[in-house]
């Protein structure tokens, strides 16, 4: 969150700084990356399309794939293991907003697909520490003698010596095939500009965690506040500004010396959300499940998922005792938040065993998407094809003569089913004992399951076409897409009996003979 109005105050204080994608020697300093701010800048930078999950997830390579050809020492991505309690009524605040603004929906989603793209399909290195990222990411900047990438205004507080430190804000980038180049700031460098301690200016314009009755100036200019506290400082009436107590807290915010930096590292293996639920202090242990793309009118998507995070919750309950046996759920509930508490004490089962074992002779990816259509009820045989030609038209790279058209309503609430359940089945498989896994860790992180094969916009093109009575042999390019799909399909509904068959997309018309081919 940072430190409101700072970022704007100290902006001309930043110096240019270039680097170049064709060094002639390699760099003497590390590049530290505040995970989650990078995922989100990416996101909105690269103009994203909510459906469009493969292209976020080439963005994602693209960029590391540059920094790489900068030969820093080091690259590291680090991410949220979790929001502490402080940020709670924020959270709810936000959540709350974001119910009734379509356009932000699957926005959260860019954050694991991110680290999970990085972790598996990059091979970066990422760490995921077990509360919020900034703080650590200061930590490994002044371990590494690292430039920081994040867009967070506590950067400039972090009064750290190494020759190389730097705190260069996202949104000052101009990244280009020749390098980049953005801003770089440094506490020590800033402070000399000013006759006060700036972690007074931070304390004045409110810190995280302040005092509730700290009255905060909303309004004056840059110079007026700077004006107003060096001459309080000066005639020694600061602590009628801030008070000694809040000054003191302030430090010891933006200090380093915390030996709880040393392991606050934990399993990169598992997405933030989940790593927050893991770790919760709170009991029951808590859990933020994504906003999806749905209306306010209609069902929560996350309902229907809700025995697999069962099992999920039940399977980490086994493994850590200190876990307990409840868990706190907030989703949305028509158009505000709601929560739950769900009682977890059940017995240990695997994700083929929750699963029964099903579609056992595919690979992970297809699996993994004939579990989510699987475990989606009253599914219907044209919802569930133009999910698999999605799927496998993506996976195989095939394009398809498609149009595009606007999304029904029906059928977006279908895609946010699929990510719901597509999610929580990951959950699942976080939740397996690692020594006794059903599924294979490297088979999962060698495709993103939000982003490898989902491109929303094909899943609601192929459906508007089928819907006319088309087949999917009339959309496809090549006769391997439709094999491969076709095959997924009659696997799918020997299993699903009950699939609601709307019409015979799969048999070819036969064309009606007229009196000149007779003749």
């Amino acid at each position: 969150m940072g430190v409101p109005r700072l970022g704007r105050f100290l902006e001309p204080f930043g110096k240019p700084v270039y680097f170049s994608s064709y060094p002639e020697v390699p760099l003497n300093c590390s590049l530290v990356i505040d995970g989650p701010s990078f995922a989100f800048w990416l996101w909105f930078s690269q103009g994203i399309v909510c459906s469009d999950f493969q292209g976020y997830q080439k963005a994602v390579l693209d960029f590391h794939h540059l920094l790489s050809r900068l030969r820093f020492k080091e690259i590291e991505y680090i991410f949220d293991g979790g929001l502490p309690f402080s940020k709670h009524q924020v959270r709810v605040n936000r959540y709350q907003q974001k119910i009734n603004d379509l356009r932000s929906a699957y926005i959260n989603l860019c954050v694991p697909i991110a680290q999970h793209v990085l972790m598996g399909l990059a091979k970066a290195k990422v760490i995921v520490c077990n509360e919020e990222a900034d703080k650590y990411c200061a930590f490994q900047a002044k371990k590494l003698d690292a430039v920081i990438l994040s867009q967070d205004s506590d950067f400039l507080l972090y009064d750290i010596d190494t020759p190389h430190y730097g705190y260069i804000p996202l949104q000052s980038l101009d990244v280009t095939s020749n390098g980049i180049s953005g801003r770089k700031y440094r506490f020590d460098e800033i402070q000399k500009d000013f006759h006060f301690d700036l972690h007074i200016l931070a304390a004045y314009l409110g810190v995280e965690g302040h005092p509730l009755d700290l009255v905060i100036d909303y309004h004056n200019t840059f110079e007026h506040i700077c004006k107003i506290l060096e001459n309080s400082v000066k005639d020694k009436f600061i602590e009628k500004l801030v008070s000694k107590e809040e000054l003191t807290r302030v430090h010891a915010f933006y200090s380093l010396n915390d030996l709880k930096l040393e392991t606050s590292t934990i399993n990169t293996f598992m997405w933030g959300r989940v790593q927050e639920l893991l770790n919760s202090q709170l009991q029951p242990a808590e859990i933020w499940l994504p906003q999806l793309l749905e209306l306010p009118s209609k069902h929560c998507s996350w309902l229907e998922s809700a025995p697999l995070r069962l099992q999920a919750y039940a399977n980490f309950s086994k493994q850590m005792p200190e876990f307990g046996t409840e868990v706190l759920e907030y989703f949305r509930l028509s158009d505000r938040l709601s929560k739950r508490l769900i009682s977890v004490d059940y017995d240990y089962a695997t994700v083929c065993e929750t699963l029964d074992s099903k579609f056992s002779n595919w690979n992970l990816p297809h699996r993994l998407v004939l579990w989510t259509l699987r475990c989606m009820k009253n599914l219907n045989n044209i919802t569930a094809t133009s999910f698999l030609l999605m799927h496998v038209s993506l996976f195989l790279g095939s394009p398809m003569n498609l149009q595009p058209v606007e999304p029904t309503q029906e059928d977006i609430a279908s895609v946010s089913r699929f990510i719901a359940t597509i999610y929580s089945i990951c959950m699942l498989i976080f939740s397996e004992d690692k020594e006794q896994s059903s599924i294979s860790f490297q088979e999962f992180v060698s495709f993103s399951p939000l982003s490898s094969t989902l491109n929303f916009a094909l899943f609601h093109q192929a459906a508007s076409k089928l819907k006319t009575g088309k087949s999917p042999l009339s959309i496809v390019t090549d006769k391997t897409t439709a094999s491969l799909t076709y095959k997924m399909y009659k696997d799918l509904t020997n299993d699903y009996s009950d699939i609601y068959m709307i019409m015979d997309i799969w048999k070819p018309k036969r064309k009606r003979k007229t009196k000149k081919d007779q003749s």
